[in-house]
């Protein structure tokens, strides 16, 4: 990596954890799908005016199936992100989500023919123990903690893990967009395509004039949770797209460090010791992750 492809990879980073602390503020106060819908068009937005004249890269039958199913699991993925953002902790959810590390390093090396050394195996085992540390809400006896009876579980957290498996995905096919057409069309198409699905659901529901009048009381968050998510993940496909998948992720998974941090200081949230201890292992080993790649 050079230094200007890693230091966008920390702007992604940064703008990942400010952007999840805003999306958990702007969920509670208009709700998950009304924040998504407001996401895309602030994104398209932004990005309309640099891809208008390269749409036509998108119009080839496998450029097409792949950009549909992007937004399709990235709807899935922000519905069921936001959902855990809504019922749980941002503290907690946060650090599951750093889940999508390892996962995503599986479909780089599969895919994309990336390795891995010993010392980064290691580190992402530490993660996955610092997570199943920071969900489980008192201790229990082993035998419980390995059935995952619902009860020691905090809110959200099976919400996550469905989060967990269709972020990995949206991960995978922007780094497989990006590769494979730009990065500015691997954020636009799929967005089109969300704030689509978003815009029918809630005419359906017949939502928009409780939206427009909630968008009113609340525009500057709503503003800068499109804007920040919409940089974020531009900044990422950029950085993918000349770059492993597995060391990107690596280096931006440290987001969840300034979302935790957020969260406890504005959200007044209160973690156990053993769920700060998780937190604190599974930051701490993927910011060593990204300083070793």
């Amino acid at each position: 990596m050079t230094v200007t492809t890693t230091l966008l990879a920390l702007g992604a980073m940064i703008f990942w954890g400010f952007g999840d602390f805003f999306i958990q503020r702007s969920v509670k106060r208009v709700g998950n799908v009304q924040t998504l819908f407001i996401i895309g068009v602030i994104g398209l937005a932004i990005l309309t005016p640099f891809v208008w004249s390269e749409i036509y890269k998108i119009l080839t039958p496998s450029n097409i199936i792949l950009v549909s199913a992007l937004g399709l699991v990235t709807y899935l993925a922000a519905v069921s992100q936001f959902r855990a953002y809504e019922e749980g902790k941002l503290s907690v959810v946060e650090v599951l989500l750093s889940f999508e590390l390892p996962l995503t390093i599986v479909l780089g090396v599969l895919f994309f023919q990336e390795s891995l050394n010993l010392a980064q195996i290691m580190l992402i085992l530490l993660v996955i123990a610092g997570i199943i540390m920071v969900s489980i809400r008192r201790q229990h006896r082993l035998l419980k903690i390995m059935l995952i009876k619902v009860k020691v579980l905090e809110k959200g957290v099976l919400l996550a893990a469905l989060a967990i498996v269709t972020i990995t995905l949206v991960n995978f096919l922007t780094a497989l967009s990006a590769k494979q057409i730009t990065p500015l069309l691997a954020i636009w198409a799929p967005w089109v395509i969300f704030t689509v699905i978003s815009f029918v659901y809630l005419a359906v529901r017949g939502r928009f004039q409780k939206l427009s009048k909630q968008f009113k009381k609340s525009w500057p968050l709503l503003l800068a949770t499109g804007v920040v998510d919409t940089l974020a993940w531009l900044l990422f496909a950029i950085v993918v797209s000349t770059n492993n998948l597995s060391v990107t992720m690596a280096i931006t998974e440290s987001y969840p460090a300034i979302a935790v941090y957020l969260g406890l200081k504005y959200n007044r949230e209160k973690l156990s010791r053993l769920q700060m201890a998780g937190g604190a292992l599974a930051i701490i080993a993927s910011i060593t992750i990204a300083l070793i790649s």
